[in-house]
């Protein structure tokens, strides 16, 4: 990764290297920007029947051409990274034309792969588990649609992040064979509705890892329009009891009720992050404290209702191997929340950004009471 003086001459030798000794099988370029198109198609040819994963991560001197070398069949390729690159469809049709076994694509950032690349991948690339498309903005339902329709495979990953243009028939096509999908990722996504996103979260009964926050610089003037449609009503829907990650940073439809159900079904959860949910309140910490046992990490951050209160639930549940706390924002919270917070011995992070009522004798207490501590962020007190 970043070589400098990496060019056309030294993909050359790695590719003799490759065919001469038939070891060499995994290689990340990423950031190299020295060599040119002719330099990884001569390496390609070498390592045609070897190689079996590439990283190309912003390149920025590479064209669609130096992708030519995937359009002969590699058998071996299983994993291909070519994010924030600037290839036009013609390389994403060699890499679903030739590596046909291939199991984890990323694409994030490319801003030509549209519905007509995600549809040729879903028609001919069947053993792929993981996909990344995030910020892949010119993908819409209609290629959604076409990908799950011919797509004969079983994801296990998908993260489309910031494709602002998908919306229900994207969640509805997502949902019908979302029951292999263990981490599913829709940060920025918008405009799928309430309705859409109840029959996702019923369909995917394996889920593990689960995003739908927003961007908060995005929504200073339009937050209306760019929060997410999750509420109480989707996490009621849940049907996974596998779920052990949880983020929905400025989700202001899910409250109390929603993650006090998600905590009682979800038995190894841990690690939630519901910051800026303005719904949630001490209620959810006192279910968290009876029945997340597994809880490592919890962000409560911009939560206005969160109390000294809710930092003594924790302290006393069940929570005590909390590793990782953010209260940053619950002005709510004094030094008696704060030296509740110091029972937590195993924590290791810590914010307190922004609690105007801190002070110094709250601080002595988690300095007294976290010996494990590594980050403390007490930026604005």
């Amino acid at each position: 990764q970043s070589c400098p003086g990496l060019d056309d001459f030294g993909c050359q030798a790695i590719g003799d290297t490759i065919k001469r000794w038939r070891v060499l099988r995994r290689l990340d370029f990423s950031r190299c920007v020295d060599f040119t198109d002719e330099g990884l198609l001569s390496l390609l040819d070498c390592a045609i029947y070897i190689i079996e994963e590439i990283r190309l991560v912003n390149c920025k001197v590479l064209t669609s051409l130096s992708l030519a070398g995937l359009r002969k069949t590699i058998p071996n390729m299983h994993t291909v990274d070519v994010s924030q690159n600037l290839y036009g469809q013609t390389a994403f049709e060699f890499i679903s034309e030739g590596c046909r076994n291939l199991t984890s694509l990323c694409v994030s950032k490319c801003p030509n792969f549209d519905d007509v690349a995600l549809a040729m991948l879903g028609s001919r690339v069947k053993l792929l588990e993981k996909l990344d498309m995030s910020n892949c903005v010119n993908v819409t339902d209609d290629g959604v649609e076409a990908f799950y329709r011919t797509f004969r495979g079983s994801l296990v990953t998908l993260n489309i992040t910031n494709c602002s243009h998908l919306g229900g028939p994207a969640a509805v096509a997502i949902a019908s064979k979302g029951s292999t999908l263990t981490d599913l990722r829709l940060n920025g996504v918008s405009k799928m509705t309430s309705n859409a996103l109840q029959q996702l979260w019923f369909s995917c009964t394996s889920v593990v890892k689960f995003e739908m926050a927003v961007d908060l610089r995005t929504t200073i003037t339009h937050r209306r329009s760019m929060v997410p449609h999750i509420s109480d009503d989707t996490m009621r829907q849940s049907a996974s009891a596998v779920l052990e990650t949880i983020k929905l940073t400025g989700a202001v439809q899910v409250t109390n009720i929603g993650m006090s159900i998600l905590s009682r079904r979800c038995p190894n959860l841990a690690s939630v992050d519901v910051s800026y949910c303005g719904g949630v309140t001490d209620n959810f910490l006192r279910v968290v404290s009876v029945h997340s046992k597994s809880m490592t990490s919890l962000n409560v951050s911009g939560c206005p209702n969160i109390t000294d209160a809710g930092m003594r639930l924790l302290s006393e549940g069940v929570c005590s191997g909390m590793k990782r706390l953010e209260v940053g924002g619950c002005t709510k919270i004094t030094d008696t929340g704060v030296e509740y917070i110091g029972r937590l011995s195993q924590l290791e992070n810590l914010v307190l950004r922004s609690c105007d009522h801190v002070t110094n004798t709250g601080i002595l207490r988690i300095a007294e009471g976290c010996p494990e501590l590594k980050s403390l962020d007490l930026s604005s007190l």
